[in-house]
């Protein structure tokens, strides 16, 4: 997917045409925004900053436009622009923490939602609606750290990572307004994402096993016990700022962990369901 440098932050368009990611140029430590042509095979450079991480892709619904942030200019902003290559970028949001993060666009395409936080990564979840001002709330505040937020289907949950128990741990709640909250992984749990029928919830276990969970939606939301599917070899140095996706065959991308000097790879698990029966 274009030259040499660390691959990171994939993500299906919902067309299921292009990959979003992100790299990291090993001469100058920059990132940029690429976009990845599955039918095609080929890629381009969808930001060209001349400074700076452009960084945390993600993609509108209707797959024509792609967020990220960038600290190119200060201070850092939650920024847009057409998949296409056409047009320049809109600032979204301009944030005043050093670190700042949209992590999903919801379905219906009327909010993102994000973390922010401060140098020693203490964070919390917020909630940017993308009509009217555009005035930014809070979703989830408190004293510990909330991140990796994944909005479902149908936009009406949440499911989200948070230490409140000591320990990283994967949980949902309602949408766009939280409400009770639903713990889905009990043994560790990170980087969640949804099924595309919204009826299976995924994430890194803590042992680095990629687990299924099946969950109801209802009043209260129901989830069903874990169960791992296979082992992911997701890179130590960028376990806490990566992801994996699932397209609508079922197919996960996944980033993986670099084989001696090579670059970081992606790796697409297909007939992952056979694994799990065995």
């Amino acid at each position: 997917m274009g030259p040499p440098g660390e691959v990171n932050w994939p993500g299906i368009s919902p067309d299921g045409k292009t990959v979003a990611v992100y790299r990291t140029d090993p001469q100058t430590g920059t990132s940029d925004v690429w976009l990845y042509d599955v039918l095609r095979g080929s890629s381009y450079r969808l930001t060209s900053h001349p400074r700076g991480l452009s960084i945390f892709p993600l993609w509108s619904p209707d797959s024509a436009y792609v967020g990220y942030s960038s600290d190119w200019q200060d201070p850092s902003r939650l920024y847009r622009k057409a998949a296409s290559g056409a047009g320049g970028e809109e600032v979204l949001f301009e944030s005043q923490p050093p670190i700042m993060r949209a992590d999903d666009w919801s379905r219906d395409g009327r909010n993102l939602i994000g973390e922010t936080g401060n140098a020693a990564g203490l964070g919390n979840l917020w909630v940017l609606p993308l009509s009217g001002d555009r005035k930014q709330y809070q979703f989830l505040h408190s004293e510990f750290r909330e991140m990796q937020a994944r909005i479902s289907p149908d936009s009406r949950w949440v499911a989200y990572v948070t230490n409140r128990t000591g320990r990283n741990e994967v949980y949902v709640t309602s949408f766009p307004i939280a409400g009770a909250q639903t713990q889905i992984s009990t043994s560790g749990g990170s980087l969640p994402v949804w099924s595309q029928d919204g009826k299976e919830l995924f994430y890194l276990g803590a042992d680095r096993r990629l687990m299924a969970v099946a969950v109801k939606a209802g009043s209260p939301f129901e989830a069903g016990i874990a169960k791992p599917l296979f082992d992911v070899r997701f890179s130590a140095s960028t376990a806490n700022t990566s992801r994996f996706d699932v397209a609508k065959d079922g197919r996960f991308l996944i980033p993986v962990e670099p084989q001696a000097t090579a670059p970081q790879a992606m790796i697409a698990v297909i007939n992952w369901t056979a694994g799990l029966k065995r």
